[in-house]
């Protein structure tokens, strides 16, 4: 039988501080149960800071009867500068590629594995080049057993080596556990079980000596869901965690980061939370009330001798309190508006968790006119003043307002516009690295 079309769009467009955007997508079906699909993009700007980056990927997609098989490859390229750190003409070169495997079997009790590898590498270029490589595997898998209390097993391991690592002594993590279903009806779910949390990795991730540094730990896990009316049900969580070990994840959150940290998980041992979420009519609100405790947690603090940032490492007590209230079932209007109220705390030093926010909240509203050709959507992001370092080094509010709108002008060409970074003062998320405020830019889109 014959395919359906490839399918598509491309889109581009340029504006202030020479700032470009590209990006690409098409879907081709190569038979019933087959599809093929590429996607390609490319962001740039020419103001402190100087910021390129591209990403690409192709994914295999296969379908046969009760399986899903999934394969790709993927690369990113980025080059920014490090501008407020010393020397002022510093930058970071990286790239990364990889690819992924995944099997999914479906029916009723349905089975999931897959399988990553990616190397990245990160050049910076100061006083004298750095290079900081790492090749990471990930193996991960989940599955439910067709037996009485529906067993479910989970798990993610990771492999890590870092370049200077002898190649015998990789970095290692484990996150594994199971739950059992020991109560489900219509209204209420009781889940329980436990995970067992595990890692060892160099003490510095560039140095073949100085040792290792290791943590285990097995902690509770617990899932209860209530339904206590029929517009309001009840949340209670327990779910312990073992976070990322990637460079790519480190330097997304913090791209100024310092080069070649010791590359620790976050170690979360008791997350419980509670809440409520109750819908009235075309309102949701949900709110929350949890406290962390983490023997291991990757923290950020500014270094002022460097212009970055240290990343480091502590036991950390959090509790936190947030809300949320959104529209819903309204034809054409999405919105919402968070907030987290939230205490963070360096167990050993008794002081604020640096780069940690008390208060931030988020918003957004998307509106679509003219019988659906025209689009506006609008995000907001807020974070409260916040220590720098452990030094008391004080940065002010965060606030951002990011605007994008589209028009069709046809079945197959949108014009677009953006306003993005917009705020009243200068928008500095961390220290002497602000952004550049108003960026605003124009573009087409084309579709098939």
């Amino acid at each position: 039988p014959a395919t359906d079309p490839a399918q598509g769009f491309l889109e581009g467009g340029t504006g202030r501080y020479l700032s470009r955007f590209f990006e690409g997508r098409v879907g081709v079906p190569l038979s019933a149960n087959d599809r093929l699909s590429l996607h390609g993009q490319y962001t740039g700007i020419e103001n402190n800071p100087d910021d390129d980056v591209a990403d690409a990927r192709i994914r295999y997609e296969r379908t046969p009867e009760g399986l899903r098989i999934a394969a790709n490859a993927h690369g990113r390229a980025q080059r920014y500068a490090l501008f407020g750190a010393s020397p002022s003409d510093a930058e970071r070169e990286a790239f990364t590629i990889g690819g992924a495997f995944r099997l999914q079997t479906t029916g009723d009790h349905p089975a999931r594995v897959g399988m990553q590898y990616d190397y990245s590498e990160y050049t910076s270029q100061r006083n004298s080049t750095s290079v900081f490589s790492q090749r990471q595997f990930s193996l991960t898998g989940s599955g439910t057993l067709p037996l009485p209390l529906r067993p479910h097993l989970d798990g993610t391991l990771r492999r890590s080596w870092f370049g200077g690592d002898p190649t015998d002594d990789p970095a290692f993590s484990l996150d594994a556990g199971g739950r059992l279903t020991a109560h489900e009806t219509e209204s209420t779910t009781v889940q329980a079980g436990a995970r067992v949390l595990t890692y060892e990795t160099p003490t510095r991730s560039t140095s073949t000596q100085g040792g290792t540094v290791s943590a285990t730990f097995v902690a509770p896990s617990v899932r209860v869901e209530w339904a206590i009316a029929d517009r309001t049900r009840l949340h209670v969580h327990n779910r312990p965690r073992l976070g990322d070990t990637s460079l790519d994840r480190l330097y997304a959150t913090n791209p100024y980061a310092q080069h070649a940290p010791s590359l620790r998980p976050t170690l979360e041992t008791t997350n419980p939370e509670a809440g409520l979420t109750v819908s009235l009519g075309t309102v949701r609100l949900v709110t929350a009330a949890r406290y962390q405790y983490a023997p291991a947690f990757r923290y950020f603090s500014y270094d002022a001798q460097s212009g970055l940032y240290d990343v480091r490492y502590n036991s950390v007590r959090i509790l936190q309190g947030r809300g949320q209230i959104a529209l819903q079932g309204i034809e054409g209007v999405q919105a919402s508006l968070g907030l987290s109220v939230r205490d963070g705390t360096l167990t050993s030093r008794d002081t604020e968790i640096p780069s940690f926010a008390p208060i931030t909240a988020d918003a957004m509203l998307a509106v679509s006119f003219a019988d659906g050709d025209g689009f506006l959507e609008a995000q907001t992001r807020f974070e409260s003043p916040r220590d720098a370092s452990l030094a008391n080094d004080r940065l002010d509010s965060y606030f951002t307002l990011d605007l994008e709108g589209t028009y069709a002008l046809g079945d197959q060409a949108e014009i677009m516009a953006r306003a993005e970074h917009l705020s009243s003062g200068t928008l500095t998320l961390w220290k002497n690295h602000p952004r550049p405020p108003a960026q605003v830019s124009a573009g087409l889109r084309l579709n098939w």
